[in-house]
């Protein structure tokens, strides 16, 4: 019990409410499981009959497309205020890609299950590799306008220019 103790006064006392709203926090989960289910689809094409490694995939492909779903339209950090014409077109385009990537993680989601449950054909491996690759390279993309937005233009941070 004292062990318990002990690590409950480590933790810091955690507050959220300097925090203008949760989208910094909840877009790195499919940030982190849509770039590690290219390395998981990469050993999908090598091992197609690896059963367990087909299904995690999925379930990587299924947490980021969920997660982001929750970052874009749950959490999502609107730009307001009198911004600039060059902040609201970084923000537009950085939704536009989130919005691709969701889209994109919802292609590569559907297939995987259809390829788990009903066809084990290589060149649907290939094609997931792809899709999966794309969804990927997407968000990086999506990633560096909101780091613009952050970093560049100062939007988000103590709430600056956002609901």
């Amino acid at each position: 019990m004292q062990s318990l103790q002990l690590v409950v006064s480590l933790v810091p006392d955690i507050s959220f409410s300097g925090f203008p709203n949760y989208h910094p926090m909840v877009v790195h989960f499919p940030i982190v499981l849509l770039i590690i289910a290219v390395v998981a689809q990469l050993i999908c094409v090598f091992k197609p009959a690896n059963s367990t490694l087909r299904w995690g995939t999925f379930y990587l492909l299924l947490g980021g497309t969920v997660s982001a779903f929750l970052a874009i339209n749950v959490f999502d950090a609107h730009v307001s205020g009198d911004v600039s014409n060059e902040i609201f077109d970084v923000y537009e385009t950085h939704h536009l890609f989130a919005d691709l990537t969701f889209w994109a993680a919802v292609v590569a989601t559907t297939l995987r299950l259809i390829a788990n449950v009903w066809l084990r054909i290589r060149w649907i491996e290939l094609l997931l590799m792809i899709i999966v690759l794309l969804t990927a390279i997407l968000v990086v993309v999506t990633g560096h306008y909101g780091a613009a937005l952050t970093y560049v233009h100062g939007v988000g941070p103590q709430g600056n220019n956002v609901l």
